[in-house]
């Protein structure tokens, strides 16, 4: 992929790393900079919205977003409570003098690693242009040996030994990092130059998966007619978009059940099922396993 090869050139990243907690309803704004944003959340729930975008998109613990094109937006305890700018903490922090930051009064809900990550190569800045304007991982986190994961634990290491090569050591990871995002992405993820419409209902369904999604909704997202939007959209992606909705929540109901302390009803409803039965013969269908079987299969398969 054109966005690998580019990001993995000799022209590494400038990163810089930094841990926030929220307390309260606050939240932060990053205005527009040639930088990607990369959030880890690492407890609680968070709310990531787009300076263009009409809804934020909900992130919970062991979710990864990035934002590779540097537009502005804001990450929130709360939607649309933002009173400062973390990316700015975080530059103004030297990596060797590793703390944590809390902003906002009572307790901590949201706790999430931010980096701040600049290329100057041009050929890697046209790569991360031709992205979506944001990448969401959900579940990345989660047990099961996501090289995500690791990756992200080794930055965590790496910012509390601060060691005099730590930041050269994080900037490699945090190009590791973006690496690993950008070729978990489908082809169709890349904005082709000729289907923007469709890079923008891609990028609602990811962001609201519980949404109940309809043909016309997401037309109009892309701007194009109902009748349009469905024959570009299948042939674009390969499925009808009733049929890619379905496939996404099944695929992130999976990586939520892996979840300690997630119900399988919590999880029906956290991916647009009404009805637990509904989901149940859905998950079933897809997975060839009822969800409870398969959850014990899988934390089986890959403990802790």
């Amino acid at each position: 992929m054109q966005g690998v090869s580019a990001i993995s050139s000799t022209h590494f990243s400038r990163s810089q790393v930094g841990y926030i907690d929220l307390a309260g309803s606050t939240g932060g704004f990053i205005p527009d900079a040639e930088a990607a944003a990369i959030y880890v959340i690492t407890a609680g729930t968070a709310w990531l919205q787009l300076g263009g975008a009409s809804q934020p998109a909900e992130l919970v613990t062991g979710d990864v977003a990035i934002v590779p094109c540097g537009d502005a937006h804001s990450l929130c305890s709360e939607p649309g409570r933002w009173e400062f700018e973390p990316v700015r903490l975080i530059a103004e922090q030297r990596i060797r003098e590793f703390k944590r930051f809390r902003h906002g009064a009572g307790p901590v809900r949201v706790q999430f690693m931010a980096a701040r990550c600049t290329w100057e190569d041009f050929r890697v800045q046209r790569a991360l242009h031709a992205l979506p304007s944001q990448i969401i991982l959900r579940g990345a986190l989660d047990p099961g040996g996501s090289s995500v994961a690791s990756l992200v634990s080794l930055i965590d290491v790496e910012a509390t030994l601060n060691r005099p090569a730590s930041p050269y050591v994080i900037n490699r990871l945090c190009d590791a990092l973006m690496m690993q995002a950008v070729a978990g992405l489908p082809d169709y993820c890349v904005r082709p130059a000729g289907h923007p419409g469709i890079a923008r209902a891609l990028r609602a369904i990811d962001a609201a998966l519980g949404d109940e999604w309809t043909s016309a909704d997401l037309a109009r997202i892309a701007g194009m007619s109902r009748t349009a939007f469905v024959q570009r959209f299948t042939r674009v992606i390969g499925q009808a978009p009733a049929q890619y909705v379905t496939e996404r929540r099944l695929q992130y109901a999976a990586k939520l059940l892996r979840v300690d302390g997630v119900s399988v009803a919590e999880v029906a409803d956290r991916v647009g099922y009404g009805s637990l039965t509904s989901f149940a013969t859905a998950f079933r269908r897809r997975f060839k396993a009822p969800p409870a079987r398969w959850r014990r299969s899988a934390r089986a398969l890959n403990p802790g």
